[in-house]
């Protein structure tokens, strides 16, 4: 174990924080949960980065990584569901694509061959991220000045920031397939 694969685990283990917070039902457990959210992400800026730096890319990381980040975005993008903030299709089309894109990386090493990330699917991530954070600042302030923040602002601003989500999870599977087609078949 090394400071990079430390830091994929804790974001694995951050995920139950976040959820309590979030579902909390006192005025501080959704800033508390953005925070939560806020250090998970960075964990997974910095474990790519000290992993190379440090030339300690190991099988561990390479494997649990695109597990740990998958797992803090979907128990995210649930729980968005759950206070009906956007709608569940938005939230299957991106695990969905997460699923297909595992799956046929998967394919390709039963052949022999390592599919790396493309700049998309890094794209679709960040995106994922920011947006999070953006319906959770979103949420945070509601609970604090609820009469500012309107419930119809807050599905909107929500709505369209999971569709930009859902319009670069596709981008970046049609991309990824694309690119790939002769690994795959």
């Amino acid at each position: 174990m090394n400071i990079s694969n430390i830091l994929t685990v804790l974001r694995i283990l951050f995920i139950p924080f976040f959820l309590f917070f979030f579902f909390m039902e006192k005025t501080c457990g959704m800033p508390v949960a953005l925070l939560v959210f806020i250090l998970a992400s960075l964990t997974d800026l910095y474990d790519g980065l000290l992993a190379r730096k440090n030339n300690q890319v190991t099988e561990f990381g390479k494997l649990m990584d695109p597990v740990a980040d998958k797992l803090l975005v979907i128990s995210v993008l649930i729980s968005f569901v759950q206070i009906n903030i956007v709608p569940a299709w938005m939230i299957i089309v991106i695990i969905a694509r997460e699923f297909i894109i595992t799956s046929l990386r998967l394919v390709a090493l039963s052949k022999g061959k390592i599919i790396a990330a493309a700049k998309t699917g890094k794209h679709k991530t960040i995106w994922q991220m920011v947006s999070i954070i953006l319906v959770l600042i979103t949420l945070s302030l509601k609970a604090y000045i609820p009469d500012i923040l309107s419930d119809s602002f807050v599905l909107n601003f929500s709505y369209f920031l999971m569709l930009g989500a859902v319009v670069t999870s596709v981008f970046s599977a049609l991309d990824f397939f694309l690119k790939n087609k002769e690994s795959l078949f």
